[in-house]
Parts: structure tokens; sequence; C-alpha cells
């Protein structure tokens, strides 16, 4: 995702968040109709594209520039419970590597948690904690192999969505940030 040069400064960054918004908007909207109940996952609580839109607009964006930004076309299909965990799968890790990535940016860009970096924040002092009771959550579900082979299948096809959609999106990094509202 070449995060490094997508964290140069703050007119990058702010294309990377709005790159980001564009994949995981449509993502938790199809997230989000998944019946989680009894699955020990409550998906309001980890859905982050309200984070990206903090972010934006402490970063300049408008409701307006928000709302006419980009949107991944290509997605893992989530028809099962076992789609949205593989899925989920990657989202929250990804939530675990934003902490890597907040030490970074935050003295680097003049961001806080409350200020720019709120999705890379994720859950704060919370996130190991959030992570072990998903993946606590995950192995009960996918204890059936059939289940695990669908997490499987859903997990790799969302890291190759990103991986597409994160590439299409990395020329305009080299084109420089005049572009950016």
């Amino acid at each position: 995702m070449a995060l490094t040069e997508r964290c140069a400064d703050r007119a990058v960054y702010r294309m990377l968040l709005a790159d980001l918004f564009g994949i995981y908007a449509p993502l938790e909207a199809q997230l989000a109709a998944v019946a989680w109940d009894g699955l020990g996952i409550d998906f309001s609580k980890r859905a982050k594209t309200q984070w990206l839109r903090a972010d934006l607009m402490a970063l300049g964006f408008s409701s307006r520039d928000i709302a006419a930004l980009p949107r991944a076309g290509r997605l893992p299909e989530i028809k099962w419970p076992a789609d949205g965990f593989g899925v989920l799968y990657v989202l929250e890790g990804a939530s675990l590597g934003g902490q890597l990535i907040l030490r970074q940016i935050k003295p680097a860009l003049g961001v806080t948690e409350t200020a720019g970096v709120r999705f890379f924040a994720s859950y704060g002092a919370d996130v190991g904690e959030y992570w072990r009771s998903f993946t606590a959550a995950m192995a009960v579900y996918g204890a059936n192999e059939e289940r695990a082979q669908a997490m499987e299948r859903a997990a790799l096809a969302s890291f190759e969505c990103f991986q597409q959609w994160m590439n299409e999106r990395a020329p305009r990094v080299t084109e420089g940030a005049a572009h950016v509202r």
C-alpha cells in the first residue's frame, strides 16, 4: 500500500484516507448486513467507516467531498457469516497494524486521535482485547472445516481486493497532492 510514501505529508495522507474510505465504506455496508447475532460479534462496535469520515473532515473534507469519493466496485462476496468472518479478519488485523502506523504519523503530520488519525487509533488501548475477542468468536464459528475454508477464501479475496484497489489508487500519490481538495 506504499504506506511510508502515503504518510509523508498531510496532502498525500488525505488521499490515503480517502482511498481507505473508498473500500471500507462498501465493505462495511455489506458486513452490517451479516446476521452476527449469537456469533459473538457486535459489528456496530467494530465499524470504522465513521472514523475515516471524522478524519477526513478533520483534514478539510466536506460531507459533499466525502460523498463524492470513488468506491471500490470489486469486493469479496459476503453471503454467509463465514464470508463475514473472513472479511472482518482482514479489517480487524488492519486495526492491529494501525497502531504501528499511528506511532509513525502522529508526530510527522501533527495529527491526533481526535483530529486526523481516529481510524488508525481504532480501539486505542483496547485493540488487543478486540482482536482476542474477535479471534475467539472466529475460532468457535470456524470449528467446522467447511466454515473455516469459507472464512479463508473470504479473507484471501479481501486481501486481493485491497491490493487491487490500493494499486489502482497508488498512481495518484506520484502525481502529487495538487489534485487533492
